[in-house]
């Protein structure tokens, strides 16, 4: 018994944690699927069908959690009056671009927050993260026609 309530409490602490931390940076996601994966691996090798239900319902309810939680801090902010500029954000595009500055390791750089913060919209902002990540790339000596197929 006890056993069984032990990995309930695992996955329900998995789950919450992985909710409350994707909010405070959402890089815990990359945590949350290595979890994931291996314990999919783990079901899939022992031919265990109810860890794999386990871990995908547990994935499941994670990602309704993260989503459910930021419609919720979105009606609060709503509520209180906190308005969020839709154009001043920093995209994906920005931590990719970010990640790729060699001389900082991929770590956060004021350059990088310049060149973000130059542009007037979200679009051209989104544009030049692009560019200057293909650059990068280009000075890793990534082939950018190989990149244009996989993101296709």
């Amino acid at each position: 018994m006890h056993s069984k309530m032990g990995k309930v409490f695992k996955y329900i602490g998995i789950i919450l944690l992985s909710s409350i931390g994707y909010l405070i940076k959402p890089q815990i996601l990359i945590v949350f699927i290595a979890a994931f994966i291996v314990n999919l691996c783990y079901g899939l090798k022992k031919r265990n069908g109810k860890e794999i239900c386990l871990t995908l319902a547990s994935a499941a309810i994670c990602l309704f959690c993260i989503l459910s939680m930021g419609k919720c801090l979105d009606k609060l902010y709503e509520k209180i009056g906190f308005e969020i500029n839709e154009e001043a954000a920093f995209g994906p595009t920005h931590f990719f671009m970010m990640g790729l500055n060699e001389s900082r390791n991929g770590v956060w750089a004021q350059e990088d927050v310049e060149t973000s913060s130059s542009c007037e919209t979200a679009e051209e902002r989104r544009n030049v993260n692009i560019q200057v990540s293909i650059q990068r790339m280009k000075d890793f000596g990534v082939d950018v026609e190989l990149w244009n197929i996989i993101t296709i």
